[in-house]
């Protein structure tokens, strides 16, 4: 798949480990794709550490690649 890709994983995620957040954007096909590490997160607690940043990131993800 070639659709632009934004993957945000916690640093201290105990359930999916950060190398596999890392690997999937690694193996995407897409010339478009970031992988954002959110420090201190684990796997439930993204938006309640980093939920203003998580909103900027995406709002300005799917504007430019809106167009």
């Amino acid at each position: 798949m070639k659709t632009p890709l934004l993957v945000f994983h916690g640093a201290d995620d105990r359930v999916i480990p950060v190398s596999h957040g890392q690997k999937l954007v690694e193996c995407s096909a897409s010339t478009d794709k970031h992988f954002e590490l959110i420090k201190g997160a684990g796997h439930n607690d993204l938006f309640e550490l980093a939920g203003d940043r998580i909103l900027m990131d995406v709002a300005d993800f799917a504007l430019r690649v809106a167009h």
